[in-house]
């Protein structure tokens, strides 16, 4: 649980500190920052932010950015200086990313990521998230993917390509992208009749959700060599979800998509809950495109999860612990 934030230099604030309880309500105008702060949170929890590009989080490029956490037991500081040199510290001590992944679970609501299919990394992150709840080894695995994608990418671009080196990479890395998928099919295959009961309470229609593993041929492994770009990768992959049977990204309204990912993240988080980990929840703009009845509906729900919350809104769940953005600007 985190107790106290405090950011000097990140995205629009200048200098903001904020103390928190277990329901906290993130609320202003829009373009007071509300996504920031949630991102700031994540930053703090994952050791990176939402995009790797850390220019992105400075309000000011010329000068260092600091993120400060207080949570139970712990401290997190994370250091990003002019030269975008980034250092994470844990009670003082250097820290690396897969520490905190690993010492601080963290699931984020992000409708816009989640409507963005295209871009399948939140998703695939939200179920690795899963994963994690029942097998720690899956944070190691992609940390393993993605070393052996980047000494691929390397190796495929070099004037004189060492084929004996490629195969003996390729061999390890179709090796771990199964792992990998196999550990997301029995993630998603647990949680589906969840997630299923979840949306029948919103919706009475049908929903369902399945993993499927890319097929690595051959033929693909021949012809990157050929082009010189990757082609084998967990995007191959696919996260397949119907409502009455029709596919949710193209057909399904805003407001459906809102209650199927709220559904899926619930799900995870009943698993993480049942294990007694307690992942801190981060909800980014659930109210737009829902229904007061739906609204109300869902944040009962959240409420009374165990988890320490934190909501963005434009004014709707008083009653709480309330960060008013649009206030702080002001003073």
């Amino acid at each position: 649980m985190i107790k106290k934030i405090i950011l000097s230099n990140f995205r629009n604030f200048s200098f903001f500190q904020s103390e928190f309880e277990k329901i906290n309500i993130i609320k202003g105008k829009n373009g007071t920052g509300k996504t920031n702060l949630i991102e700031a949170i994540y930053f703090c929890l994952n050791g990176h932010p939402f995009f790797k590009n850390l220019n992105r989080v400075k309000k000011d490029l010329n000068k260092p950015t600091y993120l400060n956490a207080n949570l139970i037991n712990n401290t997190v500081h994370i250091t990003i200086n002019e030269e975008n040199i980034k250092k994470i510290k844990l009670n003082g001590k250097l820290a690396k990313i897969i520490d905190l992944k690993k010492q601080f679970p963290c699931i984020d609501y992000s409708i816009n990521s989640f409507i963005s299919f295209k871009n399948k990394n939140y998703m695939f992150s939200l179920i690795d998230r899963g994963v994690f709840a029942q097998d720690k080894t899956i944070i190691d695995k992609v940390i393993e993917y993605k070393k052996l994608i980047k000494t691929k990418k390397s190796l495929i671009k070099e004037n004189n390509i060492n084929k004996k080196a490629i195969k003996i990479l390729n061999e390890k890395l179709t090796e771990t992208i199964k792992e990998i998928s196999k550990k997301r099919v029995k993630l998603v295959e647990s949680i589906k009749n969840d997630v299923y009961n979840c949306f029948n309470k919103f919706h009475k229609k049908k929903l369902n959700i399945s993993y499927f593993e890319g097929k690595i041929r051959e033929s693909t492994l021949k012809e990157e060599l050929l082009k010189r770009k990757m082609f084998v990768s967990l995007k191959k992959d696919t996260l397949k979800i119907t409502i009455d049977n029709m596919n949710m990204f193209y057909y399904s309204s805003v407001g459906e998509k809102k209650i199927t990912l709220l559904c899926i993240v619930l799900a995870i988080l009943k698993m993480y809950n049942s294990r007694g980990l307690l992942p801190i929840f981060l909800i980014d703009d659930l109210e737009g495109d829902l229904d007061i009845d739906v609204q109300e509906m869902a944040f009962e729900i959240i409420k009374s999860l165990p988890n320490q919350i934190f909501v963005t809104t434009l004014g709707l769940y008083n009653g709480y612990n309330v960060i008013n953005l649009t206030e702080e600007l002001q003073s």
